[in-house]
């Protein structure tokens, strides 16, 4: 998997102490489509689905299919903060000094 890779390069590279599993599938997205899929992706998950979902059946089940999206983002920010947390600790957790 690419994203694997990825996270493999960042800590031979010394871009991440420690390798971190990135267990979000948005993320993984944007890592295997790049800025252009990832937004032509996006577009179609919470733009296109919502008005099928808004037209085709009612607006309460737009709304739903929007909250389980929506849900989905709890895990973008919990990897967000564990790759920045990790890029200002050394292996032991322990801040960085320059």
């Amino acid at each position: 998997e690419a994203v694997g890779e990825l996270v493999a390069m960042w800590v031979n590279t010394g871009a991440l102490s420690k390798s971190l599993p990135l267990h979000n599938d948005i993320l993984k997205v944007f890592v295997e489509l790049g800025a252009i899929g990832f937004t032509l992706w996006l577009g179609i998950q919470y733009i296109v689905y919502p008005i099928y979902w808004m037209s085709r059946h009612d607006t309460e089940t737009g709304l739903l299919y929007m909250a389980t999206k929506g849900f989905g983002y709890a895990g973008v920010v919990l990897d967000l903060i564990l790759i920045l947390t990790d890029s200002f600790t050394d292996a032991q957790g322990r801040p960085l000094r320059k």
